[in-house]
């Protein structure tokens, strides 16, 4: 699969116009956020300590500041009982109108004391729920957050915070509610159309760049396993045939997940996180899920077919405590196989369902190493 990406005189012709409209939606982009900063500082009193409120979403944000515990008393200066700490998504605003389904999320969230509150949480998920699907978060070091394909019709949008395994519900958003609406003709004066320049792609002399897309392999949750609790993590991989120039034009895009063919594709940014934040998936009831994920395309924000993962099936417990099952990792002429296995059955059988699978069936020596693997992965985890 390949993008292209188009360059020439029309592009540079069209360059200015371009320009002069992102410049007029970010006017009106800021004039929304300083408009609600405003409202939110309404409750607190001149003298109050002044703080900080960062807004994630924008190609800088670096960190997003949230809540001191009740208890703390790291807190510098005088705490007004008047001040009220707020967490408000910003974009999309208050019942407006978003063409075409796809959109950037916008959150603020003002504190007493920014400082104190990152020593006290130091890594935090910011998560999103679209029309009371399960939460869907993005580590605080990476909070571009943006969804997809959002079918046409009314939604609601909320946003939490969750750290050390709990939502903090006091920075809990309003439900925002908000129509996608596909009719180019119509145009209310609140529409926002989702023309972001994050999507632009690098200019060059060049009149076109061909970039290789990967399929996207999903790594968790993983196919046909059932998870423990009522969350998972996703973690996928592209395998890249030339990575510099892939990021050099994909650096801000996304790979966009869909969990048991929800509303719209949530995206998660494919570059810039740390090796021990994923994303998460929170409030996934227990029983049957199926999950896909796909690229975007930087230019176009469409989802890349070829690069989609097809659709995997997975479980999940509703309990910690409960058994589940576990992935045994078997090597077959040099190449990793995976296998599910549930925990508590014939592991024999499992393991002659294994040989088979791979063309070896009554093959004995295949089913006791398998078997063997198995027993010992099973007191491993035990």
């Amino acid at each position: 699969m390949t993008v292209a990406a188009q360059r020439g005189r029309q592009r540079r012709r069209n360059g200015n116009l371009a320009q002069r409209r992102r410049e007029m939606r970010e006017k009106q982009r800021q004039n929304r956020i300083e408009q609600q900063m405003q409202q939110l500082q309404e409750s607190a009193s001149d003298e109050d300590e002044r703080m900080d409120l960062h807004l994630t979403g924008s190609r800088d944000a670096s960190s997003f500041v949230g809540d001191l515990p009740e208890n703390s008393s790291k807190a510098s200066g005088p705490i007004n009982n008047k001040f009220e700490e707020k967490l408000v998504v910003v974009d999309p605003p208050q019942n407006s109108f978003i063409q075409g389904g796809n959109f950037m999320v916008n959150v603020v969230l003002q504190v007493e004391d920014e400082e104190a509150f990152m020593k006290n949480f130091s890594s935090f998920h910011v998560c999103l729920s679209l029309d009371e699907a399960p939460w869907h978060c993005w580590p605080e070091k990476n909070t571009r957050m943006y969804y997809s394909q959002v079918i046409e019709g009314s939604h609601s949008l909320r946003a939490k915070i969750f750290h050390n395994e709990s939502f903090i519900e006091q920075y809990s958003s309003e439900n925002i509610s908000f129509k996608v609406v596909t009719d180019p003709n119509f145009e209310p004066a609140n529409i926002t159309a989702d023309e972001n320049d994050l999507f632009d792609l690098d200019q060059s002399d060049s009149e076109t760049v061909s970039v290789h897309v990967p399929k996207v392999q999903i790594q968790s949750p993983i196919d046909k396993i059932t998870h423990q609790g009522t969350s998972v993590e996703f973690r996928s991989h592209l395998h890249l045939v030339d990575a510099e120039l892939f990021q050099q034009y994909f650096n801000h895009s996304f790979i966009c997940v869909n969990l048991d063919a929800a509303a719209g594709h949530t995206c998660f940014p494919i570059f810039g996180y740390l090796d021990d934040m994923s994303p998460l998936i929170i409030g996934v009831s227990p029983g049957f899920h199926t999950f896909e994920a796909s690229i975007m395309n930087p230019q176009t924000k469409d989802l890349i077919e070829v690069s989609s993962s097809g659709t995997i099936t997975f479980f999940t417990s509703g309990s910690n405590d409960e058994a589940a099952a576990f992935l045994t990792r078997i090597i077959v002429d040099g190449e990793a196989r995976y296998i599910p296995v549930v925990s508590g059955s014939d592991y024999e059988a499992q393991a002659a369902s294994f040989c088979s699978s791979i063309f070896l069936t009554n093959d004995h020596m295949c089913v006791e190493t398998v078997h063997q693997k198995l027993l010992e992965d099973m007191n491993d985890i035990m």
